[in-house]
């Protein structure tokens, strides 16, 4: 989730709760942007490895899942990225994800056995899934680089 979204840490101050819908291509298959609505809440737990949060990445707001926590550094990805982010510490972090709706359907990421399910099975699964990223990124640089020679 990826937008230059005003007033989102001003609703989350004031209400301790918001509900947006997902713009990005960052947490597929997990998050369709545009179809999928996320509920964020102001932290009211220490941080764990497998949360989604809310951070800022300069204008840009950006919700990603915790993949690991080194001394006090937090280390971050997208469900469908390839690039780990580091440097980020608690307190970088605005809100965390609740839960989602899927249509009309509430998923609780605390409660729901089948939200818990894909997060075990996405642990598994996405480093297979980066591969196939990988070389997606390489076919599509590959093209390009020859209708570039045709031209």
């Amino acid at each position: 989730m990826t937008n230059n979204f005003s007033k989102i840490e001003d609703v989350l101050a004031d209400d301790g709760i918001m509900l947006q819908k997902t713009v990005g291509i960052s947490m597929r298959p997990m998050l369709i942007s545009g179809r999928d609505q996320v509920v964020l809440s102001v932290p009211s737990r220490p941080l764990r490895v497998d949360d989604v949060v809310l951070y800022r990445r300069g204008k840009n707001y950006v919700l990603h899942r915790i993949i690991g926590i080194r001394s006090s550094e937090l280390v971050i990805r997208g469900d469908n990225c390839i690039e780990i982010e580091r440097g980020l510490v608690e307190s970088d972090i605005i809100a965390i994800l609740v839960g989602f709706y899927k249509g009309n359907r509430y998923i609780d990421c605390e409660t729901s056995s089948g939200y818990k399910l894909y997060v075990k099975a996405w642990k598994i699964i996405s480093p297979l899934w980066r591969v196939v990223l990988r070389l997606k990124i390489l076919a599509i640089n590959l093209i390009k680089k020859t209708k570039k020679r045709q031209k």
